[in-house]
């Protein structure tokens, strides 16, 4: 019981800190805020993650070992076509941006100013270059470096909740109908991509 109650505290914890440091940045986050917000004292924080440092970290690699989770399946399927991985990618990474709209801009100011806290465990150039996806994208079009693929599609994918505080603060557009973007964007990607591949060198 007294491990279940533990696991529990520090599960309330990280979703706190989580939630702060997307919204307010890892550098406007404190450990005090963190403990205010999940109820308990700093030491208490302090004595599960030691430092806000390390509790940064794990949510970090957490958070990115959760979307690669989704991610690997569809890229190493092998009895997929390279039609249908795109359109799971798109539509799985689309949903897991929704759930966690503010990571994208969170993510670019960390990159800027704490690059050394997203160095995380999964070897991202392994399962990727050698994944089956790759070797589809080479197939149908051996002129495209994969690579521009990746930063297309992320693109395509990031851009749009990067911009949403910029467009939301013009009034450009409700929540609502930022939604229904995002939804038709899962069609619409693909159909770009596609484009993108059946293109010849020049």
């Amino acid at each position: 019981m007294a491990l279940a109650k533990k696991e529990d505290t520090q599960n309330k914890i990280k979703e706190i800190a989580r939630k702060l440091f997307t919204r307010f940045g890892y550098s406007s986050t404190t450990i005090r805020e963190i403990a205010k917000e999940s109820q308990v004292n700093i030491a208490l924080v302090n004595y599960y993650f030691r430092s806000k440092d390390n509790l940064f970290r794990i949510i970090m690699e957490e958070s990115f070992e959760q979307l690669f989770i989704q991610i690997d399946p569809i890229i190493n399927n092998k009895n997929t076509t390279l039609e249908e991985k795109i359109q799971s990618l798109v539509s799985n990474y689309l949903d897991f941006l929704q759930k966690f709209p503010e990571l994208p801009l969170f993510m670019l100011n960390e990159i800027k100013n704490k690059p050394k806290h997203l160095v995380i465990k999964i070897s991202l150039k392994k399962k990727v270059s050698q994944s089956s996806l790759m070797h589809q994208i080479k197939e149908r079009n051996p002129y495209i470096n994969p690579l521009h693929f990746i930063f297309n599609l992320l693109g395509m994918l990031v851009f749009p909740f990067i911009m949403k505080p910029v467009i939301s603060s013009a009034k450009l557009i409700n929540i609502d109908d930022f939604n229904q973007m995002i939804s038709e964007r899962k069609r619409l990607i693909p159909i770009w991509i596609n484009d993108i591949l059946e293109s010849k060198k020049t």
